[in-house]
């Protein structure tokens, strides 16, 4: 089921509270706002398992890119979550680079219009 956006929401400050269901048995809880940026909106959210929570940052991309982008909006997320892939094969865990735990699309209404939002979810 989608979620139902604002139509004036374009920066997702709706989504606040919201839970993403993520890989088998995880689930993301949005708690808070961290920043827009050009292509994304981060969120600080709780990772949810049946091993425990776990604090984690999830990155959305917003309505108005994915309409101006097209799938070229998905093939972005994409290829970061591939690019993080692989760095978390071939990095040892350091400070320096964030590690990929998970990503999806999210279905929203976007003022009667359907969208997948992709996301990313990091350390």
């Amino acid at each position: 089921m989608a979620v139902r956006l604002a139509p004036d929401d374009d920066d997702l400050s709706g989504l606040t509270g919201l839970v993403i269901p993520g890989g088998p048995g995880a689930s993301y809880r949005l708690d808070k706002r961290l920043g827009v940026g050009g292509m994304s909106v981060a969120y600080f959210a709780l990772l949810r398992t049946p091993h425990g929570e776990c604090p984690t940052v999830i990155k959305i991309m917003p309505p108005w890119f994915v309409r101006q982008s097209g799938e070229a909006a998905r093939t972005s997320v994409l290829k970061e979550s591939v690019a993080l892939g692989r760095l978390n094969e071939q990095v040892p865990s350091t400070p320096f680079v964030v590690r990929l735990i998970d990503s999806g699309t999210l279905a929203v209404d976007h003022g009667g219009v359907q969208l997948q939002l992709p996301w990313l979810a990091v350390e």
